[in-house]
């Protein structure tokens, strides 16, 4: 009996050994590399780098057409279409970012996506708990980060994370992506155990590259993919 209790001890100690070893994505936030940001500059620089996924902002132009833009975008010059840098990526080992400023173009990407045949390839950020129901709407099958900011005392608190709970069931997201700043091994501790991801933004800094990867999100945002690299390569 005592040989198998300590198989199954060590079957737990390794998986868990296994899932605190495992490696997070690291993202190239838009303009990454000291490029321009939302731009083919950037797209090209981070495909030559092979990061795990390229994040962009989606916009669209006054005519509808869906473009890479952070603003308001009010001319049908500005910003460069989406679809030219969906095709650029498309086959590439990289994921995609797709982080939504305005919920109005979640109808006419989502056809993009599908006809480009490419919708697993990406997942969407910038959707707020209010947007939940048009992201399930208008992109059924696209996985999406709630953006949200679970506050420390929140999370310390059972009716605060019983409520984060709730409202992420509610959502249907995969789980939160919020600020760096909000990261702790306690919200982490509380997703994972929930079947829920956690994705922070946007960690520029050395020390904090080093801080919250000790924590191990399942992803960490950075303007600075190859310092973070470089950073944990080192420990």
């Amino acid at each position: 009996m005592k040989r198998i209790y300590t198989i199954i001890l060590t079957v737990i100690v390794s998986s868990m050994s296994m899932a605190q070893s495992k490696p997070f994505t690291i993202t190239a936030h838009s303009g990454a590399y000291d490029t321009e940001e939302n731009s083919m500059e950037f797209i090209m620089t981070a495909l030559a780098n092979d990061d795990d996924i390229i994040e962009f902002d989606v916009r669209q132009r006054p005519d509808g057409t869906l473009v890479m833009s952070h603003d308001p975008v009010n001319s049908n010059n500005e910003g460069t279409e989406i679809e030219k840098a969906l095709k650029a990526i498309k086959r590439k080992r990289a994921k995609i970012n797709l982080d939504i400023k305005e919920i109005r173009t979640l109808p006419t990407l989502y056809n993009m996506v599908r006809d480009l045949r490419m919708t697993e390839q990406i997942f969407m950020t910038g959707i707020e708990i209010n947007d939940a129901a048009a992201a399930k709407l208008h992109c059924p099958g696209i996985p999406y980060y709630l953006n949200c900011k679970p506050e420390k005392r929140q999370i310390r608190k059972k009716s605060g994370r019983q409520q984060l709970l709730k409202t992420l069931k509610e959502s249907n997201a995969i789980g939160v992506n919020c600020n760096y700043k909000f990261c702790t091994r306690r919200l982490l501790t509380l997703l994972h155990a929930n079947g829920y991801k956690l994705s922070i933004w946007t960690v520029d800094k050395i020390k904090d590259m080093r801080k919250y990867s000790k924590i191990g999100p399942d992803n960490i945002t950075t303007r600075h993919p190859d310092t973070l690299k470089a950073t944990l390569n080192k420990k």
